[in-house]
């Protein structure tokens, strides 16, 4: 399974919507989502499409790769750093 996602701020901070979309190995759309939610920063969004997305797939068993938009969020996730809305479940946000 592919997600790739986005997310976008209006403002900075201001408010603020995420998306993603899931394909299968055959290119098919699995799921596409589109939402708002609070009003934060252009990089805390970005981490919380990636975590939002990995959540959802997670809890549809579905495994597999994640194309990445914003270099700046997703090396908070591989470099164990976080900023105060990057965090997944509370804890250390992970990338691998």
């Amino acid at each position: 399974m592919k997600i790739n996602y986005d997310g976008a701020a209006k403002g900075c901070p201001g408010e603020a919507g995420i998306g993603y979309i899931f394909r299968n190995d055959l290119g098919d759309f699995q799921l596409v989502l589109v939402k708002g939610i609070d009003i934060v920063d252009n990089y805390t969004v970005k981490c919380r499409a990636i975590i939002d997305g990995v959540e959802k797939a997670i809890s549809r068993g579905w495994l597999g790769l994640v194309e990445k938009d914003s270099a700046t969020a997703s090396l908070a996730f591989k470099d164990d750093q976080y900023h105060g809305g990057c965090r997944l479940d509370g804890g250390e946000p992970k990338l691998k």
